[in-house]
């Protein structure tokens, strides 16, 4: 009887063993990046501000971008859909290549969503296709209007880079460190606009008549530079160390005229009485 029960046990201790050896391991906890990773990143070199501006290419979350000239940010390409990258989506990186991991999500912007990076020192515009950029058979009058959605938004980041390479050495808006682009897993262009990441907050609307006029004197040294931002109000001005800081130049516009530029300005002030009037 006793020898029937150690064989009893012994196999019950087997059958744990092998059921142990067959089942899979637990999960590690782990935080996934935000876009799925196609490359493995642990040996690359962690970007700074410094280190984005100089590169020709960046993993960001696993993804490669390579970096858009000068010439072609600046001016839109004949195809804002499709990139022009002779690449392939999952060449690998160099080791060397560097590195943003995407951290928290500051916004949401009309062209795409901004990202902090797990240094808190970069700002992070992605612009890639979302839900609504799918063909809705619902709204859209026919499969072009989707597409043509996207190319919106494209459009509006491309003018928002013009606006930076003429801005750099404006002290009321953020440093800009480059424009990146990558062919998605269904040959769409994806950009992504690597700036500054501010350390203010946005201005609360019954602040405003108190600080109208360093607004005011930020849009018109923005004018002095050549460019109309487009859309002054309280959701894109930050204040940063007493500084007023204008983002978000996708309506922007290039060399404006004397007029124009005056109508800017005076908008600003209108936002100044609108305020009160609350």
């Amino acid at each position: 009887m006793g020898e029937s029960s150690d064989s009893v046990e012994e196999d019950a201790t087997k059958k744990e063993e092998r059921d142990a050896a067959e089942s899979p391991p637990p999960a590690s906890p782990k935080v996934e990046p935000t876009h799925g990773s196609l490359f493995e990143t642990s040996s690359s070199v962690p970007a700074s501000p410094d280190v984005v501006s100089n590169t020709s290419s960046l993993v960001v979350d696993g993804l490669l971008f390579h970096r858009i000239g000068a010439q072609t940010s600046a001016t839109s390409p004949p195809s804002l859909l499709h990139s022009s990258l002779n690449c392939t989506l999952h060449t690998s990186p160099p080791s060397s290549t560097p590195t943003i991991i995407l951290d928290l999500v500051p916004g949401r912007g009309r062209a795409g969503d901004v990202y902090s990076d797990s240094t808190g020192l970069l700002a992070v515009k992605l612009i890639e296709p979302r839900e609504d950029d799918v063909y809705n058979a619902l709204y859209d009058s026919d499969a072009c209007e989707a597409i043509r959605r996207y190319e919106s938004r494209l459009q509006e980041a491309i003018r928002e880079v013009a606006a930076y390479q003429k801005l750099q050495a404006c002290r009321f808006v953020p440093a800009f460190y480059g424009c990146f682009e990558r062919v998605d897993e269904d040959s769409y262009r994806n950009l992504m606009l690597v700036m500054e990441r501010v350390a203010g907050n946005h201005i609360a609307e019954e602040d405003l008549p108190k600080l109208i006029n360093m607004i005011e004197y930020a849009v018109r040294a923005v004018h002095r530079y050549g460019v109309l931002h487009g859309d002054v109000r309280p959701a894109n001005i930050l204040l940063a160390q007493y500084k007023i800081v204008l983002v978000d130049f996708g309506r922007s516009r290039l060399d404006p005229d004397a007029s124009q530029a005056e109508m800017e300005t005076s908008r600003v002030r209108y936002l100044q009485r609108w305020a009160i009037k609350m």
